[in-house]
């Protein structure tokens, strides 16, 4: 199995491709200092950052180099752990998006297609595991402890909906993606076993 980090899933999904598939990020546009990246399906632009604050219709959204404004319509379809709504996002959670540029000429403010919440991807190996939990030893556990993966009934191993933990072995390696949640652990909606 093919490690992939979160940025180039987040970047895969975002760009439409809708699988996991090894790729570079594109260069930056727009702004000089910018991380906003452009993409072919619907003119969208790629944004990402950490929320600041939430209103009623938006999203206040810093990075390390840019602030910008996220309108959240009827359309927009927002995940975090599940298809949720606007209620559900918090100031301090990191966001990844797609974006239409509001009209005018005002720059920073765009009309969100897609956002992600807390969105999150690790390729590791399984060091134990127990009831609903799995701890991944990610990056070879050098510099932290195992990660806290946990699973559920909607988590999907391989596609494959209602599987039992006993599937998952110590010693083998994983990709999990799901919700990094507060505790720093991950809700994983997702695992990949490469078999």
């Amino acid at each position: 199995m093919s490690r992939i980090s979160r940025r180039e899933f987040l970047m895969q999904v975002a760009l439409g491709a809708g699988v996991l598939a090894m790729s570079k990020m594109p260069g930056s546009i727009g702004r000089s200092t910018s991380t906003l990246i452009s993409t072919a399906e619907e003119k969208t632009i790629f944004l990402e950052g950490v929320v600041v604050y939430v209103e009623h219709d938006r999203l206040e959204v810093k990075n390390e180099e840019t602030a910008f404004t996220l309108f959240v319509t009827p359309k927009t379809r927002l995940w975090k752990g599940t298809i949720t709504s606007l209620e559900a996002v918090e100031s301090g959670d990191y966001i990844f998006a797609r974006g239409l540029p509001k009209g005018g000429i005002i720059e920073g403010e765009f009309e969100a297609t897609k956002i992600w919440v807390n969105i999150a991807n690790f390729y590791g190996m399984i060091v134990d595991r127990e009831d609903n939990r799995i701890s991944l030893c990610v990056n070879g556990c050098t510099s932290t402890a195992p990660l806290p993966v946990y699973v559920n009934a909607d988590t999907l191993l391989n596609e494959k909906r209602g599987f039992n933990l006993s599937a998952l072995t110590a010693g083998q390696y994983i990709q999990a993606l799901g919700l990094y949640q507060k505790d720093g652990s991950l809700l994983a909606t997702r695992i990949f076993t490469g078999s």
